[in-house]
């Protein structure tokens, strides 16, 4: 859409000598006019989008908040500074209520992470529960089992939260972040592969304070004294193991680690804040990206001839009373991480005998080379069928876990690792979240026997669904995964985390109940079957299947999907609740009486009120003949006087010296094409009057009039008050206020078509939300039908076109004026969509009548 300044060069007529200086004068402040105006539909559009976002379930992130709190803060300041140019000196005490509103808020926006400046390197023989605020949950749970009797741990540091405030403080990184995340957006999966870029360039290039750097090496120089060491660098942040949000698998974990190498690591860390999964992670839980404090640990690597991961009891809520253990040949993070199976064992929880036992295939153990890294090793023959560990070292590691759970007085998710001497090293341990039990008889409705595709499966997570299986391999799958898809893998690898919001189950090939995937896919009570063979060839192009991972098959069919979407709204979470509270500084309307006292600067409390008081008093400045051409605003007549006036801005209305000389313009003199599509929209079919209002739709009216203090008996209000046309002899702008409802038109329509544009906005009503919203839909139906891109945020309407042809530009104004008369109060009848659907069966016939050249 062209600017009006650019539309007002074409059609104003040339000022005589002596009017010169006004009519530039006037030009200039309809100019300001049109820009306030438009600020004031970008700001309530922003507005309703903020509110609607605030009650979806869909999830949002700090990073949009923070961006939408901007661009409207942006416009009301522009509506304050248009409305001053207007009338200079006369507002000015608008900027000090604004300024103290964008106080408040950015108070509800700031967030403590200062800490109390500890510090930067914690041995971890001094940790324990009492420090999770300086090492994190990971880090200072190790520390404290250390002390426990026959526990091991591995020897280690913490680099702690005081360390990670000071980065951010000193290197400005914190606010480079927030800065990072608004120009890359967080929207789409290629916005967050390009954040991620982005950010793990800003760490790989960030310098580290002194202090911090100089702490580091200190304490790896003193562990790697004398003797050929390397480590593992994990991350301990204070969100994670936290209750609902264990954040399993989604920052990194670099293993191998060399002296030299570990300041690198630790940056590697810090950026995995940012990875994709991490990122959706955060969002789908409503987590706030400042409030996230990445401590480190630094742990000396175990040469581990088995490791695995041990639950005190079963996650999936199907067996009660059983520990579970899995294990590997060699280091446990091919269990972790998805890209094994592994064996598997279930044990009564009160005698540890073996209740259940799969002992898997393993062709190839992540083992420590005699340099300290990391190495892939293929087992031989002999040993890949045998059990990672015997039935002592089993017993060991259920009894380990149970004396964990006892220390702590919750479940536990245990990694070990044991030595070729046979010690027992604890890598970490964290709450374990237990599945309500469930019942497969629950979903099956008396069908016990559906034709099965895939049996005998350990679910990993349980729960029924179903969905076409969809496979992924690439990033761009990620990216193309359908919603309510089974999300189909060979590798059940963390990063498939970013997913799980929009998939109905999953199903892998490799990996284990006790991976990280699979513990994530317990948070989002999704059904997951891991280590499942052969199923990318059994299931891919099959069709929709049934994920019974309850009793551990899958079968084809249909099921309607039970399981709960995590989270309610985006109320229910810390940046829902930050959302909340920011809104209370940006959309409630208190002006309600612009004839009243309180109708003032000092009492505008929230963006909401400027924008109204702006727009109320930019009205008034406009059209009360003090506007800079003498007389500008005329009354229409039509036989009798109307509420509405015409301010022509050149060639909008005939230029004969009657026309407008007795203050009133009829419609005969009306020369604008714009203004009079619009009026013959507005006056081609008569307005029926109310609609009959049934009783619980005339109930709804009275509760929103009881919302609305404008419309409290005896209170003096704006309803039915005037309404203005700004005409030019190609251009029309309408602002008007018919008694609940607001609605602005503006259009221009030349022979020029990029020049071309209609736009609508349509607000309010009396009735409760849901009437508003089934009138807004159908208004929204029968634009886009002519055109128009629509957008319904809470209970506005947005509408536009451009770049169209002439007669386009008209016929949209048609249906604009049209729309505008025909379907006022209809929201009070709108109790279901059978009635939209017969009104909108009505205003199309007649649309169609009017732009055919038809009408009354």
């Amino acid at each position: 859409m062209r600017t009006l300044i650019k539309a007002i060069s074409r059609i104003l007529r040339s000022p005589s000598d002596d009017g010169r200086n006004s009519s530039a004068r006037f030009l200039e402040r309809c100019e300001n006019f049109r820009l306030l105006l438009a600020a004031n539909n970008s700001a309530l559009k922003r507005m309703a989008e903020l509110t609607e976002a605030s009650r979806s379930a869909k999830p949002v992130g700090m990073t949009y908040i923070r961006a939408e709190i901007v661009r409207i803060s942006a416009d009301v300041r522009n509506m304050i500074e248009r409305l001053c140019r207007i009338s200079p000196g006369r507002y000015e005490g608008l900027k000090g209520a604004f300024n103290s509103i964008l106080q408040l808020m950015n108070s509800e926006l700031a967030v403590d992470n200062l800490g109390n400046g500890g510090p930067y390197v914690i041995p971890l023989p001094e940790l324990d529960s009492s420090q999770i605020s300086e090492a994190g949950s990971k880090m200072a749970l190790l520390g404290e089992i250390a002390l426990l009797p026959g526990v091991s741990v591995p020897a280690g540091f913490s680099i702690t939260a005081s360390a990670f405030r000071a980065l951010l403080r000193e290197t400005g990184l914190g606010e480079e972040l927030k800065r990072m995340a608004q120009i890359c957006g967080e929207d789409s999966y290629d916005t967050l592969k390009l954040l991620e870029k982005n950010v793990r360039e800003i760490f790989t290039f960030c310098q580290l304070p002194p202090g911090l750097e100089d702490g580091i090496t200190a304490a790896v120089e003193k562990l790697s004294a004398d003797r050929k060491v390397s480590f593992a660098v994990r991350s301990s942040a204070l969100c994670e193991d936290s209750s609902g949000a264990s954040f399993a698998g989604q920052f990194n974990t670099e293993l191998g680690v060399a002296p030299s190498e570990v300041l690198e690591a630790y940056r590697t860390i810090l950026a995995s804040m940012y990875t994709v999964s991490a990122v959706t992670y955060r969002l789908n839980h409503g987590i706030r990206d400042d409030e996230i404090v990445m401590c480190v640990g630094c742990m000396e690597m175990i040469d581990a001839a088995a490791g695995g991961v041990a639950y005190s009891r079963d996650p999936s809520g199907i067996n009660d009373g059983q520990i579970v253990v899995s294990a590997v040949h060699g280091l446990p993070g091919s269990i972790v991480d998805g890209t094994t199976r592994s064996d598997f064992w279930r044990l009564d929880s009160e005698s540890l005998d073996v209740l259940h036992e799969e002992i898997a295939d393993q062709e190839w153990g992540r083992f420590l080379s005699l340099d300290g890294r990391v190495v892939s090793r293929r087992l031989g023959p002999g040993k890949r069928s045998l059990p990672a560990i015997n039935r002592n070292q089993l017993s060991r590691i259920g009894q380990t876990v149970l004396d964990l759970e006892n220390h702590f007085n919750c479940p536990q998710d245990m990694e070990w690792a044991l030595t070729k001497d046979g010690t027992l090293y604890i890598l970490q341990c964290r709450p374990l979240g237990i599945m309500e039990s469930q019942e497969a008889h629950d979903y099956f409705n008396g069908e016990q026997n559906p034709s099965v595709l895939i049996d005998s499966c350990q679910p990993a997570s349980s729960g029924i669904a179903s969905g076409i299986p969809y496979l992924i391999e690439t990033d761009r799958d990620m990216f193309d995964f359908p919603t309510g898809g089974v999300l189909l893998a060979r590798v059940a690898g963390p990063e498939l985390a970013a997913l799980l919001p929009g998939a109905s189950a999953i199903v892998a090939e490799f990996g284990s109940s006790t991976g990280h995937l699979a513990n994530v896919a317990r948070e989002y009570g999704i059904p997951a079957l891991i280590g499942v063979p052969d199923a990318v060839e059994r299931l891919n192009g099959v069709g929709e299947v049934v994920v019974d991972a309850v009793r551990g098959r899958i079968f084809p069919g249909h099921f309607e999907n039970n399981r709960k979407q995590h989270g309610n709204s985006n109320s229910d979470t810390p940046v829902g609740r930050v959302l909340s509270s920011v809104l209370k500084n940006i959309a409630p309307l208190n002006l309600t009486d612009p004839r009243s006292p309180e109708f003032s600067p000092e009492k505008c409390t929230t963006l909401h009120d400027i924008t109204r008081f702006c727009h109320e008093k930019a009205v008034a400045e406009m059209f009360k003949g003090r506007s800079g051409v003498e007389d500008s605003a005329k009354q229409m007549l039509d036989g009798e006087k109307l509420q509405y006036w015409i301010i022509d801005l050149g060639g909008g209305i005939a230029e004969t010296e009657s026309c407008g000389g007795d203050g009133y313009v009829r419609l005969e003199d009306i020369r604008s094409n714009a203004m009079k599509s619009l009026w013959s929209g507005m006056t081609a079919f008569p307005w029926e009057g109310p609609p009959d209002i049934c009783a619980d739709g005339f109930a709804s009216v009275l509760f929103g009039a009881t919302c609305n203090p404008a419309l409290v008996p005896g209170v003096r209000n704006s309803m039915g008050e005037r309404s203005y046309f700004i005409v030019g002899r190609n251009y029309c702008s309408l602002q008007s206020r018919m008694g609940f409802h607001y609605c602005s038109i503006e259009g221009f329509a030349g022979r020029d078509q990029e020049m071309n544009y209609v736009l609508f906005q349509f607000k309010g009503g009396a009735a409760d939300m849901d009437r508003r919203s089934l009138r807004l839909q159908m208004v929204a139906s029968i634009l886009a039908e002519y055109g128009f891109h629509t957008t319904v945020r809470d209970d506005v309407l947005f509408a536009r076109m451009e770049g169209i042809a002439q007669y386009k530009a008209e016929q949209g104004l048609i249906i604009a004026g049209y729309l505008l008369v025909q379907t006022r109060q209809l929201d009070m009848i709108m109790k279901d969509k059978s009635a939209a659907g017969q009104y909108e069966s009505r205003f199309h016939s007649e649309i169609k009548s009017l732009i055919s050249g038809g009408g009354k």
